[in-house]
C-alpha cells in the first residue's frame, strides 16, 4: 500500500473563517439594522405622543363639532401609525411602546369623553320647546312653586358700564337652592336674566335659555361648536352672543337666529350693548361695532395686544384693556382713539366705569382709578388680579391674586376692609345694596359691604369662575361642575350650629356638600 502524503490528507472537519473585512461589513449591517429599528421605534413613540397631543387639541372645541371631531380622528390616526411603526419587534413594544401607547390611549379616551360628552343634553338637537325637560334628573331641587322673576340683568356685570351693580334685591336671610340644572360640561359664561328667563353660554358651544322660575330649558342654539366663555347680552327681545368667529343674534322667545356677522376669534371677551349698538371685542385685539338691529358693521379698530376682557361703555367712550398692559379709550361713534394709558401690567378683566373714572385691575398686581377724560391716574393701590372690580357710589370691591376680597373708598382708594377667602378668586364680584356677592374656589360668599364681614357662604360642586347675577332676590351662577345654580333665601339654620360646623369642618374657600348653606354672623 502506498504511503499517504501528509500534505494532501483530507481533513475530517472543514474549518472556515470569514476574512476580517467581511466580518466588519456584516457587523456594520447588523448595527445599521438595529439603528433603523431603534429609529422606527423612536419615531413610532413620537407619533403616538404627537397623536395624543393633537387629539388633546379637540378640547378647544365643543362636542360633535366638525373641528373637534376632525382633531380627534387625526390624533387617533397618527397614534395608529405610530403603533404600526413599532410593530417590527415585540421586545421594542414591551420595552417602550406599550407604556407610551397606554398613556396615549388613556389620554385619548379622556379627550374623547370630554369631546363627545355623552351626557350633554341635546347636543345634536335644534332648539327645544319649553315643555321638554333637559334630561332625567338634571333639574333638581325646585324649592317652592313661586312665580318666575321679571327683573333684568341684561349683560356682563349688569350694565354697559360694567359697574358690577346688580338690580337685586339682595337675598333675604341664608341661602337655599331654588334649582340647579346640568348643562353639560363646565360653565365659564356668566348668566344674564330678562323677561323671566336666564341665558348662558356652555362649554359645548351652545347658548341656552332656561326658565328663571324652575330651571327648565326653553331652547338652545348652536354657536358653531366652540367653547363659549363670553357672556351673552339680552335686550329688547333679542339675545346676542359671541363665540368662535361669529357674533349671533337670536329671538329671545324661541331661539331662532336673526342674524350673524363674522369677527375675529371671540375668546372670553363679552359683548356690550349701548344705544342700539353692539360692541364686540375679540381676543386678537379687534373691537367691532355692529348695528344691533341688522348686524351691519359700523366700524372696527385693531389694537396691539390680546384682549380677554369686555369693553365698558359710558358717556360716549368705550374703555378696555389688553394683555400688554395698555388701557384704551375709543369714541363709541367712530372708534377713534381718545387716549391710551400704560398701567404696567396685563389686563384680563373688564374695566368698570363710574364717577368719571375707569377702575382697572391688573396682574402687576394693581388696582387703578383712571380719569375717563384723559387716562390720568387718580389713585392706585397694589392689589389686583384677573377679576373685574365692582363699583358703587362710595365703594370699590376688587379681588386680589392673594385670595382676598377687598373694599376701597371710591374717592381716594383708601383701604376699607379685607375678607380672606382661602381660595382663588377668578369670578368678578357683584354689589346689591348693602351686600357684596363673590365666588372663591367652590364657594359663593355674601359679604357686608360696610365692613367686609361674611354673612353666609354657599358651597357648589365645582370651581366658580362665572360671575354672580342677582335678580329679584335670586342669585344665578354657573360652576365648573356643569350646573347652573339658582340660589335664594331663606335657608338660614341656627347660627351657632352653623358657625361651629364652619370652624370645625370647612376652611374658608373650601366646599362642603353642594347646596348646603353655611351661615355666619
Amino acid at each position: 500500500m502506498a504511503a499517504s502524503r501528509p500534505g494532501l490528507q483530507r481533513p475530517s472537519q472543514t474549518q472556515f473563517t470569514l476574512p476580517d473585512y467581511l466580518l466588519a461589513a456584516r457587523e456594520r449591517d447588523a448595527i445599521g439594522r438595529r439603528r433603523a429599528r431603534d429609529a422606527e421605534e423612536g419615531s413610532g413613540s413620537g407619533l403616538i405622543l404627537i397623536g395624543a397631543a393633537g387629539a388633546a387639541g379637540a378640547l378647544l372645541f365643543s362636542s360633535l363639532s366638525p373641528v373637534g371631531l376632525g382633531l380627534l380622528a387625526a390624533g387617533l390616526l397618527v397614534m395608529l401609525i405610530g403603533l404600526w411603526r413599532m410593530r417590527v419587534e415585540v421586545s421594542a413594544l414591551e420595552r417602550a411602546g406599550w407604556l407610551v401607547a397606554l398613556a396615549g390611549l388613556v389620554a385619548l379616551a379622556g379627550v374623547g369623553v370630554q369631546v363627545l360628552d355623552p351626557i350633554d343634553p341635546g347636543v345634536a338637537e335644534a332648539p327645544r320647546a319649553s315643555e321638554q325637560s333637559v334630561d332625567a334628573g338634571t333639574v333638581a331641587t325646585v324649592a317652592r312653586g313661586v312665580p318666575a322673576p321679571r327683573g333684568a340683568s341684561p349683560m356682563f356685570r349688569g350694565d354697559a358700564a360694567h359697574s358690577g351693580i346688580q338690580p337685586g334685591p339682595a337675598l333675604v336671610g341664608g341661602p337655599a337652592t331654588r334649582w340647579r340644572t346640568y348643562l353639560g360640561g363646565e360653565i365659564y359664561s356668566s348668566p344674564v336674566v330678562a323677561d323671566g328667563r336666564v341665558f348662558v353660554g356652555t362649554k359645548s358651544g351652545f347658548l341656552v335659555a332656561l326658565d328663571a322660575g324652575d330651571g327648565r330649558e326653553a331652547w338652545r342654539a348652536d354657536l358653531g361648536g366652540y367653547v363659549t366663555r363670553s357672556t351673552p347680552v339680552v335686550v329688547g327681545g333679542t339675545v346676542f352672543a359671541a363665540s368662535g368667529y361669529a357674533v349671533f343674534a337670536f329671538d329671545a322667545a324661541d331661539g331662532r337666529e336673526r342674524w350673524r356677522a363674522p369677527i375675529r376669534f371671540a375668546g372670553s371677551a363679552s359683548p356690550t350693548f349701548a344705544d342700539g349698538v353692539l360692541y364686540v371685542p375679540t381676543q386678537e385685539g379687534n373691537v367691532f361695532a355692529f348695528d344691533a338691529a341688522t348686524g351691519k358693521e359700523r366700524w372696527h379698530r385693531r389694537t396691539e395686544g390680546l384682549v380677554f376682557g369686555g369693553v365698558a361703555v359710558a358717556d360716549g367712550v368705550l374703555v378696555y384693556g389688553d394683555e400688554a398692559g395698555m388701557v384704551y379709550a375709543l369714541s363709541t361713534e367712530s372708534g377713534r382713539e381718545e387716549w391710551r394709558a400704560d398701567v404696567g401690567g396685563q389686563v384680563v378683566g373688564s374695566p368698570a366705569l363710574a364717577n368719571g373714572a375707569a377702575y382697572v385691575s391688573t396682574g402687576t398686581p394693581a388696582l387703578l382709578a383712571l380719569s375717563t377724560e384723559d387716562g390720568s391716574v387718580r389713585w392706585q393701590v397694589e392689589i389686583g388680579g384677573g377679576a373685574s372690580p365692582a363699583v358703587s357710589d362710595d365703594l370699590v370691591v376688587a379681588a386680589g391674586d392673594d385670595q382676598g376680597l377687598y373694599g376701597f373708598a371710591v374717592a381716594d382708594g383708601s383701604h376699607r376692609w379685607l375678607l380672606p377667602t382661602g381660595g382663588a378668586i377668578r369670578s368678578s364680584p357683584a354689589i346689591v345694596g348693602s351686600e357684596v356677592y363673590a365666588a372663591s374656589g367652590r364657594s359663593i360668599y355674601a359679604v357686608d359691604a360696610a365692613d367686609g364681614s361674611p354673612r353666609w357662604s354657599f358651597p357648589t360642586g365645582g370651581e366658580v369662575t362665572s360671575s354672580p347675577t342677582v335678580v329679584d332676590a335670586v342669585l344665578y351662577v354657573g360652576g365648573h361642575d356643569g350646573f347652573l345654580y339658582a340660589i335664594e333665601g331663606d335657608g338660614r339654620r341656627p347660627l351657632a350650629a352653623v358657625a361651629d360646623e364652619t370652624r370645625s369642618e370647612t376652611e374658608p374657600g373650601q366646599s362642603a356638600a353642594p347646596g348646603a348653606p353655611r351661615v355666619q354672623n
